[in-house]
């Protein structure tokens, strides 16, 4: 069950919606589940697979279209938080790849923004 005092510290302006419809189990870290190899790794003959490359993809879905420069432009504070919050290793063109996409919604309450971050 959520621990609405932990929420409100991490999530000081969140709304009582967010607060119920999030249930708090505690954060993981994002790393325990990627193993990555070292620089000193020995060196594999042949083709090796390399690093992982995580795809961001944010969906804004609008009543009313956004230009293609407001809609990507505006991704970087989400994307700087996505780095920060570590759950991608940095957010340059070899760590990542950027997809930006927009879906039409007939009504205000159903705009939203969905980020989808998926490791290859």
């Amino acid at each position: 069950m959520a621990d609405p005092q932990e929420l409100r510290k991490l999530f000081p302006r969140a709304s009582k919606s967010f607060l119920e419809s999030n249930p708090y189990t505690g954060l993981q870290n994002p790393e325990s589940e990627r193993v990555r190899g070292t620089p000193l790794d020995k060196t594999l003959q042949g083709k090796a697979k390399g690093y992982e490359r995580a795809h961001v993809c944010f969906t804004a879905f609008t009543v009313r279209p956004r230009d293609a420069d407001n809609l990507g432009g505006g991704s970087k504070a989400l994307l700087d938080a996505i780095k920060h919050l570590r759950l991608i290793p940095d957010d340059d063109p070899y760590s990542i790849e950027f997809e930006v996409r927009q879906r039409h919604v007939d009504h205000f309450n159903e705009e939203k923004t969905l980020v989808e971050i998926t490791y290859t």
